[in-house]
């Protein structure tokens, strides 16, 4: 199987307008820049406009007229998780959901995506639960779920607490998978971190 590894598309990724930019580097420091701030987290209208005018972009590529709705989980420990549903992704690794799970006590929470994926030769495999711990250490954990969004707060509550997760692979058989990994264009771990943080503070207007 070839790859047309075009690099002038990754660049694209992380060019403020790109839905990449904006759900895999803007919303996770966003979020974290929150510190548990529930005015903020409760306010997901705001996020693209926080964005628009902090990259001086008029638009998100796949968010034309999208409110991005939220879903709050409350847990009786005091933990408590933030959905954010995305418009429907149209291309891997664009979110179908997004979500931000803080335990009880801690300002910053762990930041959840639920992404569409490749179809692994012809064959349309559930999307993936990945996480993004900074703007370029992006890691999937393998479990592949339907794009409900119950099903994945329940799994990402579960990896949150260290507990086993299996799911199976969508019926696709494991040698497909391991051949299709051999002619992976690139490795993740091959990719430089940047220590710059060029995104660590963004004007937010609360609104009564």
């Amino acid at each position: 199987m070839n790859f047309n590894f075009d690099l002038q598309k990754q660049k694209e990724k992380i060019t403020p307008g790109n839905r990449y930019h904006f759900e895999f580097m803007f919303l996770i420091d966003l979020l974290d820049s929150s510190n548990g701030n529930e005015k903020i987290l409760q306010k997901p209208s705001e996020f693209i406009k926080v964005y628009k005018k902090n990259f001086n972009v008029n638009k998100i590529n796949g968010y034309d007229n999208y409110d991005i709705k939220l879903n709050i989980y409350k847990e009786d420990n005091g933990d408590i998780a933030y959905l954010y549903e995305m418009p429907e992704p149209k291309v891997s690794p664009d979110c179908h959901f997004i979500l931000y799970y803080i335990k009880r006590g801690n300002k910053r929470g762990k930041y959840f995506t639920l992404e569409k994926t490749f179809e692994y030769f012809g064959q349309k495999v559930n999307p993936m639960v990945c996480t993004q711990k900074g703007k370029l250490d992006h890691q999937n954990y393998g479990l592949h779920i339907p794009a409900d969004k119950d099903k994945f707060y329940e799994v990402v509550k579960k990896l949150v607490y260290g507990e086993k997760t299996y799911i199976p692979f969508n019926g696709v058989d494991i040698d497909i998978m391991e051949k299709f990994l051999e002619n992976f264009p690139f490795k993740f771990n091959d990719v430089k971190k940047d220590d710059d943080d060029e995104f660590n503070e963004y004007e937010f207007k609360d609104k009564e």
